[in-house]
């Protein structure tokens, strides 16, 4: 809302778009699609219910809308939302 300058929702999806930020999990960026590149993770389960680190992928993994195995013929939905055409 502060990049926007606003609180519309078409405003505020138009300036996210390439932000970059710090979460919880580490760095995230907005990509076109409206979905984050984030980290990846793979963890153990400890007998006291704890997560054990036992890989961290180097930098952010890239996002899909939709799963290749959901749609293996290669015929993905098209996006919905995103900032209006004007």
């Amino acid at each position: 809302c502060e990049k926007a300058g606003s609180f519309d929702p078409d405003k505020v999806r138009a300036a996210a778009l390439g932000l970059e930020f710090e979460s919880p999990s580490g760095k995230r960026k907005v990509a076109e699609n409206q979905h984050t590149w984030m980290p990846c993770f793979v963890g153990e389960i400890q007998k006291d219910g704890q997560f054990k680190i036992v890989y961290k992928h180097e930098g952010l993994i890239a996002p899909q809308a939709y799963s290749k195995y959901l749609h293996p013929d290669g015929k993905i939905p098209a996006p919905t939302g995103g900032p209006k055409k004007e």
